[in-house]
């Protein structure tokens, strides 16, 4: 498996809308709030307010994060055609600090960079 991940980055990050079945990202240069979801789970970037809302809907967990609360986040690529991509996003909570997301598309890679370069910019860079 081939593991990218930052913590801390720069970059400039062009922010697009791309909504299919299997690959959701909303994400607006004018938006309030950044959101990824697929299928029950995803994560929500609050502009405003300066917090990182995690949820599986599936398995019933939501939590909500201040921007210094996270720790990293990082993604795996699987190693055939036939895997799934994840986004990891590791926090300081004590009840769920590991979180794993499912980016099943044909461009994961394209997906999980451009959340990458999300996070650092609006992010790890204003900590």
């Amino acid at each position: 498996m081939l593991r990218v991940g930052r913590s801390v980055g720069s970059g400039e990050v062009v922010m697009e809308v791309i909504v299919k079945e299997t690959d959701s990202i909303q994400a607006m240069s004018d938006s309030a709030v950044l959101s990824y979801v697929y299928e029950q789970s995803g994560f929500s970037i609050d502009l405003n307010k300066c917090f990182v809302r995690l949820f599986n809907n599936a398995s019933g967990i939501n939590a909500v994060y201040d921007y210094n609360q996270i720790r990293e986040i990082n993604y795996t690529l699987p190693n055939t055609d036939f895997g799934d991509a994840e986004i990891c996003i590791l926090t300081s909570g004590s009840n769920n600090a590991l979180w794993k997301f499912t980016v099943k598309s044909e461009g994961s890679e394209r997906v999980c960079e451009r959340w990458i370069n999300i996070f650092d910019e609006q992010i790890f860079n204003r900590i």
